[in-house]
């Protein structure tokens, strides 16, 4: 009997483990899609397509897992309005719109404190940043600040202290810094700092990643496919440590890097590369690229590998097991699971699924 009771207790546990939820962006459908995820064999499975106001960019889950805020854009050209949506995350990972508010610039990436409190974006085309207040766990669109930085702001992300706010900058090749307390951005010095230099051809910070427990910083740069590694100080001012081409030795000189993200150990990184070179044409030599790092100083040791992908990833996520990893492609509406080696950091296919119309943004839950 009691062995009986213990091989129970075991199989309910690990079936309770290997479910887990992937909620995709899908710009495409207007809709933010629910998949389940089994984390014992890989396989991906449509739940429900839930219809937004408009079609979906970033997107953030609030630290006590209850909601998640996605940003939207609805309209024409010439009338255009953008906000952030939130939808309230039900007991079985289903998704419910539970409010609405509307936002100065479309937010092309979202942040969160480690409360919920506040929510950041960046604005693209505008070269601005806004900070804005969540009540009771809705965005309601409650303004604090909202910035002007430079062009092409393309990620805004906060330390794990809620101390500073980084924003990557791709054309001006720097990444902004602020410090926030008492509700407001306030810029760290000169407020930004260069990126890799020009001649590098590496160049152009993208998206960023934190270590999880150091004070180290990780960017894709867009120019080149560049991968950089940082520090950081008390007050929050960055210092840029090595920069390396995470291409291809095959490479046409014509991709450009988009997301990172890092592994819950900090041992690896991994970069999404996307082939520029015929944008509309069904093939291409997409790929993403994995780094291993060095424990203590998080410098950049050696390269991995390079693994194909859809076209135009804009997104690279890490399960919330860290056994697998997924690689939406953009342009030809795919999401490639791969099973993730987390000795060596290296990737292998195993299926690519094609229920979502281009997968622009991914997050993941364990419930």
């Amino acid at each position: 009997m009691r062995v009986l009771l213990s091989l129970l207790v075991f199989f309910y546990v690990f079936s309770a483990m290997a479910e887990q939820l992937v909620y995709v962006s899908a710009k495409g459908d207007n809709t933010l899609d629910v998949y389940q995820f089994n984390s014992s064999n890989g396989k991906l499975a449509l739940k429900e397509k839930v219809a937004l106001k408009g079609a979906p960019g970033n997107s953030v889950i609030s630290p006590d897992e209850k909601f998640l805020y996605v940003s939207v854009q609805s309209g024409s050209k010439k009338s255009t309005e953008t906000g952030i949506e939130t939808l309230a995350i039900q007991d079985n990972g289903s998704l419910k719109s539970v409010g609405y508010g509307k936002t100065p610039q479309f937010c092309g990436f979202l942040a969160m404190d480690s409360k919920g409190q506040y929510l950041f974006s960046s604005h693209y085309r505008e070269g601005k940043i806004s900070s804005y207040k969540v009540e009771n766990g809705i965005f309601k669109g409650r303004l604090l600040d909202d910035l002007i930085t430079d062009k092409n702001a393309h990620c805004i992300r906060m330390d794990r202290t809620d101390s500073f706010v980084y924003v990557p900058h791709t054309s001006p090749n720097k990444i902004y810094q602020f410090s926030f307390k008492n509700e407001k951005l306030t810029k760290i010095g000169q407020g930004y700092v260069d990126g890799p230099a020009v001649d590098q051809r590496y160049h152009e910070p993208r998206h960023m990643v934190f270590h999880p427990t150091k004070n180290f910083v990780y960017t894709s740069n867009e120019r080149g496919g560049g991968l950089s590694h940082w520090t950081y100080d008390v007050k929050g001012s960055l210092t840029l440590k090595q920069t390396v081409c995470t291409l291809p030795e095959d490479n046409n000189e014509k991709f450009a890097a988009s997301d990172i993200t890092i592994s819950e150990d900090g041992r690896f990184v991994y970069i999404a590369n996307r082939d520029n070179l015929n944008r509309k044409s069904p093939k291409g030599k997409d790929c993403l690229a994995a780094y291993e790092l060095e424990p203590s100083t998080g410098k950049i040791l050696k390269k991995v590998g390079s693994f194909a992908v859809g076209r135009h990833p804009r997104c690279v996520r890490i399960d919330e097991t860290g056994k697998f990893l997924f690689g939406p492609g953009v342009n030809n509406s795919t999401i490639t699971v791969f099973k993730r080696d987390s000795k060596t950091g290296s990737l292998k296919a195993l299926d690519v699924y094609k229920e979502s119309t281009n997968p622009m943004w991914i997050v993941t839950l364990e419930k």
